[in-house]
């Protein structure tokens, strides 16, 4: 990827490995031996590879290697950069999933600025109506909504993001399932503090039950009456939480067209949602 920054071009790749250069002692040989192919080490160039994540067992000891070494400090230092910088990679698998979903069918994300992680298509549907209504259309700043579950996982894109200094926010269900993707999240590697302020998660379940917690009812009801559920207006309250669910894409749909509408009902949105495009505004 190449931009334009402020400070000039830019240039974001994503490496299949990572070198930094450390002196040749006897025991780094056997760190490399034992590693399963996850390091390598060229003693002309002194350049220690690292062909994936360095993970921190096996950067312990490349750090025991050097524990009696005169330049300990720097050395040290030299291979924890290392293994901050391994923390780019994207493992095969996923850039393969990549290929087939992200790039191949939602390819704009790579020219955004900004990016909004949401687990479905719903979600993708109402934060674009919502951003239009509150006067900060997304596609116009530069900003790409991801639903993430249907193009690979949440996670994958979180790294992503990192490997291509991209700024992100996420905007979960706060279910068992909001709350597994936020794990895996935080299991790639990034500092739980970053994650409390860049993943927020919806406090009343999963969309529609946040929808109906805010007091959106009514408006459900119609929606659903409006894309052929007839009964909608005089169902039981459990009774539409499963149709909603069941009718989720079409029902997003319909709430969109009305928000686009409707300014009042914009305000009256999911404040996650709400929140979240305020805070692109300044998002670096």
């Amino acid at each position: 990827m190449v931009r334009l920054t402020e400070n000039g071009t830019e240039v974001r790749w994503l490496p299949p490995d990572f070198s930094a250069q450390v002196p040749h002692l006897p025991a780094l040989d056997t760190a490399v031996a034992s590693s399963n192919g996850l390091l390598s080490y060229d003693r002309a160039g002194q350049t220690l590879t690292v062909h994936g994540k360095l993970d921190e067992p096996t950067c312990r000891r490349l750090l025991t290697c050097y524990a009696t070494h005169a330049d300990r400090a720097v050395i040290h230092g030299v291979l924890r950069g290392l293994q901050n910088n391994s923390l780019l990679h994207m493992p095969d698998d996923e850039l393969r999933a990549l290929e087939t979903f992200a790039r191949r069918i939602r390819g704009e994300i790579f020219f955004a600025t900004r990016w909004v992680i949401v687990e479905g298509q719903a979600e993708y549907l109402l934060m674009h109506a919502l951003a239009r209504q509150l006067g900060y259309d997304l596609d116009e700043h530069g900003v790409s909504v991801i639903d993430a579950v249907n193009n690979g996982h949440p996670a994958t894109f979180a790294a992503l993001a990192r490997a291509l200094g991209i700024p992100w926010i996420a905007v979960l269900d706060g279910d068992d399932a909001g709350r597994g993707y936020l794990q895996a999240i935080i299991n790639r590697d990034f500092e739980p503090t970053f994650v409390n302020d860049r993943c927020k998660m919806h406090a009343r379940g999963n969309l529609e039950q946040q929808l109906l917690a805010d007091g959106l009812e009514a408006e459900l009801r119609a929606v659903l009456e409006t894309i052929g559920q007839a009964d909608a207006p005089t169902i039981d309250r459990p009774t539409l939480e499963r149709r909603l669910e069941g009718h989720k894409t079409a029902c997003a749909a319909e709430l969109a067209a009305r928000i686009t509408r409707d300014a009042a009902l914009a305000q009256r949105m999911p404040s996650l949602f709400r929140d979240a495009i305020a805070s692109l505004r300044g998002l670096v």
